[in-house]
């Protein structure tokens, strides 16, 4: 909480009255009473534009020229802090709040898997009862990131927060507002690559996440990332300590064996033995998709260097032991038996999003369910020049995993719809629809009894609204 005359002093703006600020939102049409709205000047939208639809006893921050348009606003909503910028106003409060956290801070960047490791951690951590903060969703840009420091808890002894990127010099502005004391980059993969020459790019613009670590302070990588050397090479130039997790090398943490399962949907995941620090463990996880596995060795190895940092005695075993209870998050590979148009049938949501890894990975996964498969399939978006190859590699995982039918949306989706038709290179019916409509009709008509539905996209590929179309209508869930 905070004083209306302290985020005065922050923003260093007007106020008439002295008031209390439970939270901050960019949002007029969520916010709180108790929360203060901030008018920000975006591209497509001035929130300065929504004031009017707000109660006059809300809480609002707006900059000076709207002041000058409206000198009466302060006597329409007396409880108003006027500064010179808003979104400056709003870092000025995000670096206030993260600055007197006296916690661990968290700050998670990649091109895949940062909300789910982010989740893992959450939910590690509340099970040791340790509270906790973290952004919502995925608040993690130039806004997003912002706001989630600006609502930090005052009670939460570590910090979780992701940085999301589109461009060079974009982590490096976000990792210097949350000067994490943990680094973690999940992944490199192609995502963005619109707005990159190469994946290399790619991964130099992740590593801008070292230029808000203090020197000494640790960066977690993924050991069998090809452009490891990369990131290490940042690291050292930023005097950070390098902790790895890895699927194949002795590293730091890294995996000894790993077992997929599926025998209903009560006993499915994946059987993981592990090494974290010299420790063998051995636990399980609700997820049939080995980069999870690699998540999950993440989540244990922080959780345990950060123990360890703050002299805090853990059982990594014990800890291990809680992914028992673990969902994935909704549209990560949450996997739910339902009832749809009278059928008893699986889906796996991971329609939130996509990159080619991603999208590779979790095709490949379902070679290990023995059922009767629609894919569900939407563009990869932001892949620029890459678009048509990445797309098209597509094609192998797909035969692989044998479907009964594919069902495409999109451009891109289309092309590698109409390549496997040319040349004949599979044995499945190929649809290709136009509207998130038109693919809920066809799985309707299409899907039998036992049947494993697999939704997968980029979010712009609008796979998620057919994700949603089914679960709004089905008949009940199993």
């Amino acid at each position: 909480m905070l004083r209306s005359k302290k985020i005065a002093e922050i923003t260093s703006g007007l106020c008439s009255t002295d008031f209390n600020i439970e939270a901050f939102s960019i949002d007029s049409r969520t916010v709180k009473t108790n929360e203060m709205f901030i008018a920000l000047r975006g591209k497509n939208n001035n929130g300065h534009s929504f004031i009017k639809t707000l109660n006059k006893s809300q809480a609002i921050l707006v900059d000076e020229l709207f002041y000058s348009e409206y000198p009466n606003i302060i006597k329409e909503f007396p409880n108003t802090i006027v500064v010179n910028d808003c979104y400056q106003a709003l870092i000025d409060i995000a670096k206030f709040q993260r600055h007197t956290f006296t916690g661990e801070i968290i700050g998670i960047t990649g091109s895949v898997g940062k909300t789910t490791l982010k989740s893992m951690l959450v939910f590690l951590l509340e099970k040791m009862n340790i509270p906790t903060t973290y952004s919502l969703g995925n608040l993690n840009n130039h806004y997003g990131l912002p706001l989630s420091l600006a609502n930090m808890k005052d009670n939460a002894f570590i910090g979780i927060f992701e940085m999301g990127m589109s461009g060079f010099h974009e982590i490096e502005f976000l990792s210097k507002i949350l000067n994490p004391t943990v680094g973690v980059i999940t992944e490199i993969a192609p995502a963005h690559q619109e707005f990159f020459a190469s994946l290399e790019e790619i991964a130099q613009a992740k590593s801008e996440i070292c230029s808000g670590i203090n020197s000494n302070n640790t960066l977690f990588l993924n050991y069998n990332s090809p452009y490891q050397e990369i990131l290490t090479f940042t690291a050292n130039e930023h005097n950070l300590k390098v902790n790895y997790v890895s699927l194949q090398n002795k590293v730091d943490s890294f995996v000894e064996h790993q077992e997929i399962y599926f025998n209903n949907i009560n006993d499915y995941g994946t059987k993981v033995i592990a090494n974290v620090y010299g420790q063998s463990i051995n636990f399980k996880i609700k997820s049939i998709a080995l980069h999870n596995v690699t998540l999950s060795l993440f989540a244990l190895s922080i959780i345990m260097h950060i123990c360890k940092k703050l002299n805090h005695s853990i059982n990594i075993q014990e800890l291990a032991d809680y992914f028992n209870d673990f969902n994935l998050p909704q549209g990560r590979g949450l996997i739910t038996q339902v009832v749809l148009n009278n059928k008893e049938v699986l889906i796996i949501d991971d329609a939130y999003n996509a990159s080619p890894k991603s999208m590779q990975g979790s095709i490949n996964s379902l070679q290990n369910i023995g059922k009767n498969k629609i894919l569900v399939l939407g563009d990869m978006l932001e892949l620029g020049k890459f678009s048509i190859e990445e797309h098209l590699n597509l094609a192998s995982p797909i035969i692989a995993c044998k479907p009964k039918i594919v069902i495409v949306l999109g451009e891109h989706m289309e092309l590698l719809a109409n390549t496997l038709k040319e040349k004949n290179m599979c044995d499945f019916k190929i649809i290709t629809c136009y509207n998130v409509q038109e693919i809920y009709d066809n799985i309707l008509q299409h899907v039998n009894n036992n049947d494993l539905i697999f939704l997968k996209g980029s979010y712009g590929s609008n796979i998620h609204r057919v994700s949603s179309l089914i679960y709004e209508n089905i008949t009940t869930e199993v």
